[in-house]
């Protein structure tokens, strides 16, 4: 569930984070709008050169990292030792750099080591947040997405939005429900809509169960 509440200099979005994808991504439309390049509908690309590591090495330092060796890394991917060694000596040779020392029985990693890793969880992290906002967008390809909204917002700001959201997903149906705010805000936590772009304030009662979010 998420609601949206305007005041006099700012608008937020409230809700579960379930559908928060559906709300920026309204909220997406309408900046690029202005985004485009030109009148071609095109946005202008950067092309980023190769990388000196894949995924897979990442996940095969934070797995070494987390397991201690290479062998228990190696079991814990379901790979042969040999590969983990392998793509190890790749990844330092692409970088330049050792990632382990190995003098000690355990597997220590140096500080590149520790500084790769610290960045190869936020780009898997990366990875896996994306992977789940292609599968939102995936089930927006059908459906019905019911939307309310206050007075003001519902005649002013909804309208293009939804028209903006209904050129790139003309497959789901949209239904705006206009009432007052706190028959909004109530419909919202009650789950008879999905989500709402209010005036005012959502009821003290229900801040707690609903995600804020400026907008």
């Amino acid at each position: 569930m998420l609601i949206s509440v305007l005041s006099d200099d700012r608008v937020a979005l409230l809700g579960t984070p379930k559908l928060l994808s559906i709300v920026l991504l309204l909220e997406a439309l309408i900046d690029r709008a202005t985004d485009f390049d030109g009148n071609t509908g095109v946005d202008t690309l950067t092309v980023m050169s190769d990388l000196p590591f894949t995924l897979d090495q990442l996940r095969i330092l934070k797995a070494i990292a987390a397991e201690g060796s290479f062998k228990r890394a190696a079991d814990s991917l379901y790979v042969s030792q040999p590969a983990v060694s392998l793509q190890v000596q790749n990844l330092e040779r692409q970088l330049d750099v050792p990632l382990f020392d190995r003098g000690g029985r355990r597997a220590q990693l140096t500080e590149a080591g520790y500084l790769l890793l610290e960045y190869g969880d936020r780009i898997l992290s990366l990875c896996q947040e994306t992977c789940r906002a292609i599968e939102d967008l995936q089930k927006l390809q059908g459906g019905t997405l019911i939307v309310g909204a206050s007075q003001t917002t519902g005649t002013y700001l909804l309208p293009r939005m939804i028209g903006l959201f209904r050129q790139r997903y003309p497959d789901v149906a949209v239904q705006l429900h206009v009432h007052s705010t706190r028959r909004t805000s109530w419909s919202v936590g009650n789950g008879q809509i999905d989500l709402a772009i209010i005036g005012g304030e959502v009821p003290p009662e229900l801040q707690d169960s609903l995600e804020i979010i400026p907008y």
